[in-house]
């Protein structure tokens, strides 16, 4: 049929799609979105979500990928990034197990995302609370708040971020502990997203 034979088919992305949901509204997506800029082979997505609970950010995290129909295996990726902060360690054993089974990988940082922070600056390898954590990053970024953006003084030192980011998992895999265990205190997975954007090739 005429019809039929001039009937366009739909044209491939020439880009990939990389979809960060973080439990933050301000930090991590003020952080992240400095990456939307590296080219137009990539597009960063970091959408609005009211959920802070690992298993509801994992939900809506699902929700999202099925609507933007992304496909892992032709090159998009889908990230959840959340704390540990006060999680408790089977609410997030559950929603690292769910975010697997659906091609999610999980973004944890062990107490808060502000140890990926700190880390640009010093080795830290003590256990800490959050507060702890805010305290002595201010005392290198004296003027850091969860809505200031801080990317321009954090990027000249990302190699360093990046080298202890490595040592911290490794401290705690010789204790028999992986990233995702409570214990692993302090520890960052943020430095996996970064690397991934940073290589990225179409």
């Amino acid at each position: 049929m005429k019809g039929y034979s001039e009937r366009k088919k739909p044209s491939k992305r020439t880009y990939d799609v990389y979809l960060l949901v973080c439990e933050g509204s301000k930090t991590e997506r003020i952080y992240f979105n400095h990456f939307r800029t590296r080219g137009n082979n990539l597009r960063i997505i970091t959408p609005d979500t009211k959920y802070t609970d690992p298993e509801n950010l994992v939900d809506f995290t699902i929700k999202q990928k099925q609507q933007l129909d992304l496909d892992v295996n032709s090159g998009d990726r889908v990230w959840c990034v959340f704390d540990v902060d006060e999680n408790t360690g089977g609410r997030i054993n559950n929603a690292v197990n769910r975010a697997k089974s659906n091609d999610i990988e999980v973004i944890l940082s062990n107490p808060c995302f502000e140890i990926w922070y700190l880390i640009h600056y010093c080795d830290w390898t003590k256990s800490s609370s959050v507060k702890e954590v805010n305290e002595e990053l201010k005392r290198h970024l004296p003027r850091y708040s969860k809505s200031q953006d801080v990317f321009g003084d954090l990027e000249p030192k990302r190699g360093d971020a990046f080298r202890r980011a490595n040592s911290l998992i490794k401290m705690h895999s010789k204790n028999n502990m992986t990233e995702y265990d409570l214990g692993s205190n302090p520890c960052t997975l943020v430095h996996n997203i970064v690397r991934s954007i940073l290589t990225h090739k179409k």
